[in-house]
């Protein structure tokens, strides 16, 4: 067994894992199936069916193996969609209304000169016959569909005469209302004068394939296609031991692991069954931030085929997770900084020849956290309601004298108007709601208050009440600056009155050329 760099053979589902040597050179649970005759994969359906064929000279067999059982992958429907040996399923599709449909290779009689592509579908507790894809099929040889990770094309094998030579791989697109398009070659950069089949889509749109026709002895090898803007192209040839002095093909990618028959020395005679680890393994870290570019703390949930992997804690640091090349991975992320979850849809990736530093950051949309930051802008220094006799009227006219320094002497306190009254309780409550929130825990709040500064007649007089920390007393001059700060000291009492837990607030007063004649901004901080 090839134990050097990453690739290794893997014990898959075996009690002999760790095993150097097995019989006929394969893992424990694939050797049971070699023989001194041909032994090939077929399929691997929904990463729970396993399909092998063996052929000999008595003719051929097919087996399954349960590798994972669910609700509907049971015994009884695979031994019935087995029962029918003109079907050989090798692609499978779940259909919008929960249906199962496999796409496969298909012969109407044993004496039918050439195969078709063909679906069946599973309805009413049976499987249907199989039903002809006519758009796909030629007179000729058509088989062994490949499906798109998201249905969108199906690759296949033909011998059809327009080809390059011997079997070609054929693709077709679905439409959008889920016609196949004709067929089209994928090309001089995949196919060859010789044969190319059994072609498998990667989880990553890549495409698996083997051929005989980029080897010097004719020999069948596996080599890897991707799509470019000028059509498919192959990527590499795979390296040892997916590939051997010897013949490789009908590969399957299973998880992280490809399974393929080959005629390698130390086999058990003919083509017999392999498994070695596709990818090299990977290494994945995510870290999460704010937009603003500041590290969250929470909890991360890793899952996989809708189950719970693993729960990790972050706090503010890159945070390792367990992956395997080609994980499908759910990553869900939960603050108390959050009004809802965070989530992302990953594939890992997969390398063929080197190990994967797979680093992932992720900005959490503003629209997903608790703010730590409001704005109010506060009309209380607009002019108020001009009918005498009212709270309002009085109280825009003290605040109209003080500002301009007309009267002669100090006016008596004026009740706050309920305008000013109705905008500080909502900005009491909106404070007090984002200070018992769970992500202001253990913060204190920082209130800002920015009062626009007017100028004032050279001759203004002072007649509030008297304010040492401003230098501002009765009937003494008084500046833009230190009128505007008083009336943010007026806002911050009046605000203060208002608010729970003054020990965890802090306050800061200032003037600007604001547009509105006062803002209030609430930060929390740590």
């Amino acid at each position: 067994m090839h134990r050097s760099g990453v690739y290794v053979a893997v014990l898959l589902l075996s009690a002999l894992a760790g095993c150097r040597t097995l019989p006929c050179g394969a893992p424990a649970w694939l050797s049971v199936y070699n023989t001194a005759a041909d032994e090939f994969v077929i399929a691997v359906l929904e990463e729970r069916v396993l399909l092998v064929a063996r052929r000999s000279t008595e003719g051929e067999q097919l087996f399954y193996r349960l590798l994972q059982p669910d609700s509907f992958w049971r015994e009884s429907v695979v031994e019935a969609l087995l029962r029918d040996r003109s079907f050989v399923p090798r692609a499978l599709e779940r259909t919008r209304d929960g249906g199962v449909l496999l796409y496969g290779t298909w012969r109407r009689s044993p004496t039918a000169p050439n195969a078709e592509l063909a679906i069946r579908r599973w309805s009413g507790g049976q499987w249907e016959p199989p039903q002809p894809l006519t758009l796909l099929n030629s007179p000729w040889w058509d088989g062994q569909p490949a499906l798109a990770p998201d249905g969108s094309a199906l690759v296949f094998v033909s011998d059809r005469p327009e080809g390059l030579g011997g079997l070609d791989l054929y693709l077709s697109r679905r439409t959008p209302q889920g016609q196949w398009e004709t067929p089209q070659n994928l090309g001089p950069m995949v196919n060859t004068a010789d044969d190319e089949a059994m072609p498998q889509f990667l989880p990553d749109g890549r495409l698996l394939f083997a051929t005989r026709g980029r080897s010097p002895d004719k020999r069948w090898k596996l080599f890897v296609a991707h799509p470019t803007l000028r059509g498919w192209e192959v990527e590499t040839l795979l390296p040892e031991p997916l590939n051997s002095s010897g013949n490789d093909f009908s590969p399957w990618q299973w998880r992280d692991t490809l399974l393929l028959s080959s005629d390698r020395a130390g086999g058990c005679g003919g083509y017999d069954l392999y498994a070695f680890r596709l990818c090299g393994p990977v290494d994945a870290r995510v870290l999460l931030r704010q937009a603003s570019g500041d590290t969250l703390s929470g909890e991360l949930e890793v899952l996989s085929g809708g189950s719970l992997r693993t729960r990790l804690p972050v706090a503010g640091a890159p945070v390792t997770i367990p992956v395997r090349a080609f994980d499908s991975l759910t990553l869900r992320f939960r603050s108390p900084c959050q009004q809802a979850p965070y989530q992302q849809v990953l594939l890992s990736p997969c390398s063929f020849t080197h190990a994967v530093r797979w680093e992932l950051e992720f900005t959490l949309p503003e629209s997903l956290l608790v703010p730590t930051a409001l704005d109010f802008p506060f009309p209380w220094f607009a002019p108020a309601d001009p009918l005498p006799l009212t709270a309002e009227h009085l109280f825009a006219q003290q605040l109209e004298r003080i500002y301009a320094g007309r009267a002669t002497e100090p006016l008596p306190p004026a009740p706050v108007s309920s305008a000013a009254d109705s905008a500080l309780e909502l900005i009491a409550h909106t404070v007090a709601e984002l200070l018992n929130s769970p992500c202001a825990a253990q913060r204190r709040a920082s209130i800002h208050i920015t009062v626009r500064s007017e100028p004032l007649s050279p001759d203004a007089r002072y007649l509030g009440p008297p304010i040492v920390e401003l230098g501002l007393l009765p009937g003494a001059p008084v500046s833009a600056e230190q009128l505007a700060l008083a009336r943010a000291r007026l806002l911050a009492a009046e605000l203060q009155r208002r608010l729970p837990s003054p020990e965890r607030l802090r306050w800061e007063l200032s003037t600007a050329a604001v547009p509105e004649p006062a803002r209030l901004r609430v930060t929390l901080s740590e």
